[in-house]
């Protein structure tokens, strides 16, 4: 692993190896607040559609977003 010094922020440490830099990964993603990590996975999952080739997710209407409890179980 790469030798850390005090007065270097954890963002600008090289990591070497993949276990090195899995581990820094995984740091940086548990100390994002939760919104933060949505926002992540929504914009991930809008990568994935793009090179999939499929179209755009639309939005959820708003009374489906709030749950209006007309949804089948």
């Amino acid at each position: 692993m790469c030798e850390e010094r005090p007065d270097t922020p954890p963002e600008q440490i090289w990591e070497r190896g993949w276990e090195g830099h899995e581990r820094a990964q995984r740091r940086r993603m548990a100390r994002l607040p939760l919104w933060e990590k949505l926002a992540w996975l929504e914009e991930a999952q809008r990568v994935v559609r793009h090179l999939r080739g499929q179209p755009p997710l639309e939005a959820p209407s708003p009374d489906v977003a709030a749950g209006s409890g007309s949804e089948q179980v």
